[in-house]
């Protein structure tokens, strides 16, 4: 019985580590960190991951601490694509922020965003530019879900725009 005990207790273990080893891309849960080696690859966590968001979402990207390194990001499965970061090389090798939403809003950093709509995807997340005189680093991601407007705010909009064009026509009348 303790031994069986013992035994589960490794097993949930492994499973623990190996779950958290293979980390994926969740929507909503902020910026989350990736490091990398060389070109053409992104290590842990994400390198090669499934995605599966339930609605639209929008991806960020953005470089790390030291500017200069530019990431591409590709997609398969419910639709086919890919995405590069802007090209900060004017700025290789400036000293960056360390805080993701700094990094994000720097005009001199890589970033980037674009909208994927709800799906099954296989994602391949890659450097395609290293900073000079470096072979590693890190970066961010994160996945929010993107808000639509609800069809009574679009109406108030519209409303609002008929009268504003009413206005106008009289003014000129």
């Amino acid at each position: 019985m303790r031994v069986k005990a013992s035994l589960l207790s490794i097993v949930a273990a492994a499973t623990l580590f190996s779950s958290s080893a293979s980390a994926q891309l969740v929507t909503g849960a902020g910026w989350q960190v990736f490091e990398f080696s060389g070109l053409g690859q992104v290590q842990a966590p994400f390198g090669s991951f499934a995605f599966n968001p339930l609605s639209a979402v929008q991806i960020k990207l953005t470089d790390c601490c030291i500017i200069g390194d530019r990431f591409k990001i590709s997609w398969t499965g419910t639709a086919i694509g890919s995405f590069t970061t802007s090209d900060a090389t004017a700025f290789d090798g400036t000293l960056g922020s360390t805080d993701p939403n700094v990094a994000f809003a720097d005009v001199r950093n890589s970033t980037g965003s674009f909208n994927l709509g709800a799906g099954n995807y296989t994602m391949t997340l890659e450097t395609v530019r290293l900073t000079t005189g470096y072979s590693t680093g890190t970066g961010w991601i994160r996945a929010d879900v993107t808000t639509v407007p609800e069809p009574g705010t679009i109406g108030l909009v519209a409303a609002g725009l008929i009268g504003l064009a009413g206005a106008a026509r009289r003014r000129k009348a």
